[in-house]
């Protein structure tokens, strides 16, 4: 959000100062009268022309803020504490109270448009989706009235994402078609857009056009030789297969992704060994599943919200190759896990109490099993899982 992103500073105060007066339907005429500068003067700074501290501290003044607001010197030391936790995905609440802050304290487009992105991500980090898209939405439609294409694409992007994870793909098909001829010259994006027609395909059951979006957005990915997201790709398709009942295919191409998602968020990582996981389980290689489910659980110690869903998960397949319950236990300890594999743990565990004839643990399990299953939950199928 900070002003010392590129191109010349002069420039970017004048237009920050334009974005002002227009926020605060302020003329150009009427700031010069009121401040005493001349009308061609004032024109002059806000087209670029360096402004001394005497004429800041006269606009600021006419403006009805500070030099620091006008510079956000004054939110810098927020948007880096926001940055850090966003980055480390610490103390969650405390960004989105930063993140808040941020938006209260914006003026003008571009500022508003940054801080309703950062809200987005605190939000996102939290799973409160419906209001991070909201966030997200109003970020990209003032990126296209700045009509500033890394700010419509980095909103693009995050809408895109937010669907994607409230499995509103129906929805999603609008914004792909609305957005693909502004990017039709960025082989990345046009790569994203057909990934995520893939995933839309796929989820309508058409695998056949499933795969070919698969196959449009490789090539164009290769274009950018971008290999965080060919891997990612691969993981998805690797799904795909598994989910048709391909697991040597699902393995095979997970092995390849691995390679290329090395150097992915460990969110990425972890997602790929799940899938990995369930695909061993399948081909009935258990001792590779224990030992990869083993080695990433390790690393999942104290998860963030966006990991616990990936350890429950582990945690309920090293459950069914040991027979162990404490595993699938151990996932209600986890916070945010979806009701879906709330629902498997339960059913696991109420079925193994059963015939251990532990008849007063299988209630309790049974209960948790009914107080998810009347909930809408988007495709609970236990035999997904084994």
């Amino acid at each position: 959000m900070q002003p010392r992103e590129t191109g010349d500073y002069n420039v970017w105060l004048g237009n920050r100062i334009k974005e002002i007066l227009e926020a605060k339907k302020i003329t150009v005429r009427g700031l010069a009268k009121e401040i005493g500068i001349g009308r061609m003067t004032l024109e002059r700074i806000l087209d670029g022309r360096y402004a001394t501290a005497e004429e800041l501290e006269k606009i600021a003044g006419g403006l009805g803020v500070t030099v620091e607001r006008i510079k956000q010197k004054d939110t810098l030391p927020l948007e880096q504490e926001l940055s850090a936790l966003l980055t480390s995905g610490k103390n969650p609440w405390r960004a989105r109270r930063l993140a808040e802050t941020l938006v209260a304290l914006a003026i003008g487009r571009t500022e508003l448009t940054d801080a309703y992105n950062l809200l987005g991500r605190a939000l996102y980090h939290l799973r409160i989706l419906s209001e991070a898209h909201e966030a997200w939405q109003r970020s990209l439609e003032m990126a296209l009235k700045l009509d500033d294409y890394s700010r419509i694409r980095r909103a693009c992007n995050n809408l895109m994402a937010s669907y994607h994870k409230q499995g509103q793909h129906e929805r999603l098909v609008p914004l792909l078609s609305e957005v693909e001829e502004v990017f039709r010259y960025d082989a990345e994006q046009l790569g994203r857009i057909c990934h995520y027609r893939a995933i839309i395909a796929y989820r309508k059951g058409d695998t056949l056009q499933a795969r070919e979006y698969f196959k449009m957005s490789h090539e164009h990915y290769k274009g950018v030789e971008d290999k965080l997201l060919i891997g990612k790709l691969q993981h998805d398709l690797a799904h795909l297969e598994h989910q048709d009942g391909n697991f040597q295919e699902a393995k095979d191409l997970l092995l390849i992704a691995r390679t290329n998602l090395q150097n992915g968020s460990i969110y990425w990582q972890a997602s790929l060994d799940a899938v990995l996981s369930r695909s061993l389980i399948c081909l009935g290689e258990t001792e590779e599943a224990l030992s990869t489910i083993d080695r990433r659980l390790a690393d999942l110690q104290q998860p963030d919200l966006e990991l616990a869903e990936i350890k429950a998960k582990l945690l309920l397949m090293r459950a069914h190759i040991s027979g162990d319950p404490a595993y699938a236990e151990a996932i209600f300890d986890l916070t945010m896990t979806s009701q879906e594999v709330r629902c498997t743990a339960a059913d696991f565990l109420t079925e193994y109490y059963l015939q251990a004839e532990d008849y007063s643990s299988a209630q309790k399990y049974f209960r948790v099993l009914k107080e998810n299953l009347p909930c809408k939950i988007s495709g609970y199928r236990k035999g997904d899982w084994f």
